[in-house]
């Protein structure tokens, strides 16, 4: 059925271009802004991300060449330790002493004990330095999650929040009529 051009719409207009208001602008700059915020904080939370993921890169790079690092110190400890027991075994054959026997077994021996425990000393502080870069590892390979998924959260919220900001200054503060119908209609009004 037909309407007269004069009768009232039946369904609220939503868009009239002859009803462009700075309200309307308004709206439409709000929406804008929070689209442009939510892309900032989609950007934001990816940097976040990938800053936190190569941070813990490195810490896992870290750990392992501290054990690398350890392992060459113990590996130079160790051969200094036979030279220094070599040089103790000649001095002892030089002296007239023998070396598998009595007082001189006894200081070869704590020398050798000395040196294995020089060498499990290093081992030992490397494991504990690289333990501390894998918990580090760790504790950014969580920050990068979290900031992964805080990023859709904030741009979600950030949209929902300018969307209502803009139906609020049209409709005004605390009306749940006239989203965005011209004058005189409510939402209610279908007839």
């Amino acid at each position: 059925m037909l309407r007269h051009p004069a009768a009232p719409p039946r369904y609220p207009v939503l868009y009239d271009p002859g009803t462009l208001t700075l309200a309307t602008v308004a709206q439409v700059a709000s929406i804008a802004g929070a689209g442009i915020s939510a892309i900032g904080a989609l950007s934001n939370s990816r940097a976040n991300a990938d800053a936190a993921t190569y941070n813990s890169e490195i810490a896992a790079r870290n750990s392992a060449s501290v054990m690398e690092q350890a392992q060459q110190e113990a590996i130079l400890q160790s051969r200094d330790a036979q030279r220094q027991i070599g040089a103790e075994q000649a001095a002892f054959g030089a002296g007239g002493a023998v070396s598998n026997d009595g007082s001189a077994l006894s200081v070869l021996a704590n020398s050798a004990s000395n040196a294995e425990y020089s060498r499990q000393q290093i081992l030992y502080r490397a494991r504990i330095q690289a333990a501390g870069y894998a918990d580090e590892a760790a504790l950014d390979t969580a920050r990068a999650g979290a900031a992964a998924s805080q990023g859709p959260i904030s741009a979600a919220s950030t949209l929902i929040g300018g969307v209502a900001r803009a139906f609020t200054m049209r409709a005004g503060p605390g009306s749940a009529d006239n989203l965005g119908a011209p004058s005189g209609y409510s939402a209610g009004n279908f007839t």
